[in-house]
């Protein structure tokens, strides 16, 4: 028998480039999990922009619908509870999502129309995590006819779609 004195060719990765690859890994995954953040945290917010916009056109419908006037009340601040005289029975509060209107909008109330009548009533309701992270949303309300439109808010500005 012979003995074969010639080196196998070993095939697989040295240990530099298993750390290289490790490394490379775990930033990737260190940049996924904060862009999943993000959008987490976007969401949240988007989620509570619906429900006070929600909340605004469900009054603003039952002041249509009963032929009286509605009011809403708004609170600044963070963990708020929408309170109105004609929304129904659900839970309206904004849990983890600061609240931030100009003080003429800390009631905002519909006339048996659905307009809003009182022009110091008009203005922007901004919404952003507490903490100032991500992107604040905001909601924008018109005086007369009471059209609400949402959007991006630039820090003074309401972009809305």
């Amino acid at each position: 028998m012979l003995l074969s004195t010639a080196h196998k060719h070993e095939r697989g990765f040295t240990l530099a480039e298993s750390v290289i690859i490790v490394v490379i890994i775990g930033f990737l995954a260190t940049m996924a999990t904060q862009s999943f953040l993000a959008l987490l945290n976007n969401k949240k917010v988007e989620n509570a922009l619906m429900r006070v916009e929600l909340a605004l056109k469900q009054a603003q419908r039952e002041a249509i619908k009963t032929s009286k006037s509605c009011v809403v009340s708004i609170p600044n601040g963070v963990n708020v509870q929408l309170t109105s005289n004609c929304l129904d029975s659900s839970d309206w509060s904004i849990q983890d999502i600061d609240i931030d209107r100009p003080p003429s909008l800390e009631t905002l109330t519909f006339d048996f129309k659905g307009r809003i009548n009182d022009p110091s009533d008009g203005g922007i309701i901004v919404l952003s995590l507490p903490d100032g992270s991500g992107s604040p949303k905001c909601l924008e309300i018109s005086t007369g006819i009471g059209l609400m439109r949402t959007g991006s808010y630039d820090g003074s500005n309401c972009n809305t779609q």
